[in-house]
């Protein structure tokens, strides 16, 4: 019995670290033309500043693709090199206008009758020119946050399934503060006003009723969680 009920805390220990932890990426917001732009992918605690070790990701974490949408709307994939404490990329904007770098990737493993959807975005603006739409949208979807400026009032919209996410939770992590909570209106937006300049960090996570079977194994819901990086001047 003892062994029993200490594999069931295991597991559960298991389930709620993995709902606690995202994937996000990191990368400068504006880019020049002709120069190279490093990416990294990073799968932890943002707020906590805790990245895990790569070789320590979950199920197949490490199987994600990062996908680069162009001004144009050209989506391609890029390569990723492991390293000991995120993975790295790196391309090079061949125009202005925004990027998109993207990640959406579907776990293997199937949690308490849960699927997991992993989306991870950071929008690149190159020659400050930027999109009142991004070129391409994931399911779940953050955008609007390129051009943001500290002291002004910026709208983000949030997208689920191609229509606004109403009366969705976004959290939001500023430069050396704690998490702070947005709420999405009826058309899907909030306003927020960055204090500070640097890195600002956003995420929303779901939850879509839903019967069905992932590589053989049946699950009752969809988690869906995403996150958005970007930077304030």
């Amino acid at each position: 019995m003892k062994k029993l009920l200490f594999a069931v805390f295991i597991l559960l220990a298991t389930t709620v670290q993995t709902f606690a932890h995202a994937l996000w990426i990191e990368t400068q917001s504006r880019g020049v033309k002709g120069q190279k732009q490093d990416v990294k992918i990073f799968f932890g605690e943002y707020a906590e500043n805790e990245r895990d070790s790569t070789a320590k990701w979950f199920s197949n974490m490490r199987s994600f693709q990062l996908a680069l949408t162009g001004p144009d709307g050209k989506r391609v994939i890029l390569p990723v090199t492991q390293e000991s404490g995120f993975f790295s990329a790196s391309f090079t904007p061949e125009k202005d206008g925004q990027y998109l770098l993207s990640v959406m990737h579907e776990v293997d493993e199937v949690y308490d009758g849960g699927k997991l959807q992993y989306y991870a975005l950071a929008e690149v603006s190159v020659a400050n020119k930027s999109r009142s739409k991004s070129p391409f949208e994931t399911y779940f979807h953050i955008g609007g946050t390129t051009g943001a400026k500290q002291g002004q009032v910026s709208t983000m919209n949030l997208q689920f399934n191609k229509k606004a996410a109403v009366e969705q939770t976004i959290t939001v992590v500023a430069p050396g503060a704690r998490p702070a909570e947005l709420k999405t209106g009826a058309n899907g937006s909030a306003d927020f006003k960055p204090t500070a300049a640097g890195p600002y960090f956003f995420e929303a996570v779901r939850e879509e009723k839903k019967d069905g079977t992932h590589l053989g194994k049946p699950y009752n819901k969809i988690w869906h969680m995403v996150t958005l990086f970007t930077e304030v001047n």
